[in-house]
């Protein structure tokens, strides 16, 4: 009867070899893995002691991992220092390119600059109004007078979101002091730029019953829905185009090297 040992030696061999398989169980590597009535408290204790040595395993791959994680990071680091570096002097020293950018040639790089305009989310102001958009529902909704659809009157709408935005911005903080800037209100073009990603647990039961009015279930149970938020970058560069502003988000213009 093999001891505790043994069956341990023994098991660890199968599990190397269902590795070599690239995971194949075989019917005669599945019955050797299999715990009968016979020894069967020395074959658990064995199974756990490899279970216990294949946890120690997959905790040094994480932390090889992050080790190689953490390199790569110093390494990409390091690298967007350089090409800044590089940036700055051929902005500094380079010649101006036909379209205007400005290029540098060694005996065997070019560099030049390139200029890119990418959409940024202003955090705080696409936060806020969907906050208050969503708290106007849910008011209206208390008070019986809410009504969605093609015919909604988004301008009364946007106006009295607007009129609440506005005091709470313009609310002196806890030292008193208010805002130097004027309220920027928010704009149509800001309702259609923001995407609001809804999902909720309810049961199959509260589905067919209570919560069968899915077109209300934000007004009627705010609570009960997780909100995220963004900002869909295609739509406001429509509406940049359009000049039609877009008070939730920004065109900020950035200038890379590219070097060939």
């Amino acid at each position: 009867m093999a001891n505790i040992f043994e069956l341990g030696s023994q098991l660890q061999r199968i599990f190397e070899v269902i590795e070599e398989n690239d995971g194949e169980l075989t019917p005669e590597l599945e019955e050797e893995l299999n715990i009968t009535s016979e020894n069967f408290k020395d074959k658990i204790e064995a199974y756990c002691q490899v279970l216990t040595i294949y946890n120690s395993d997959v905790e040094c791959c994480k932390n090889e991992k992050n080790r190689v994680n953490s390199i790569q990071n110093i390494k990409k680091n390091t690298i967007e220092r350089i090409k800044q570096k590089l940036l700055e002097a051929v902005e500094l020293f380079g010649e101006i390119g036909k379209t205007g950018n400005k290029v540098i040639e060694t005996p065997t790089r070019k560099l030049f600059t390139k200029g890119s305009t990418s959409i940024e989310e202003k955090e705080t102001r696409k936060t806020k109004l969907v906050q208050y958009v969503l708290q106007s529902l849910t008011e209206l909704q208390k008070e019986g007078i809410l009504e969605l659809g093609e015919n909604i009157d988004v301008a009364g709408f946007l106006a009295s979101i607007n009129a609440i935005a506005k005091a709470d911005y313009e609310m002196p903080d806890e030292f008193g002091n208010t805002p130097v800037e004027e309220f920027e209100p928010y704009t149509s073009a800001d309702l259609q730029a923001i995407t609001i990603n809804c999902s909720f647990e309810k049961s199959l039961a509260s589905i067919l019953s209570s919560h069968a009015n899915l077109g209300y279930f934000i007004a009627t149970n705010p609570i009960d829905c997780q909100i995220n938020s963004s900002v869909d970058k295609d739509i406001v560069k429509a509406m940049n185009k359009a000049e039609l502003p877009v008070t939730v988000a920004q065109e900020v213009k950035k200038t890379s090297i590219v070097i060939k």
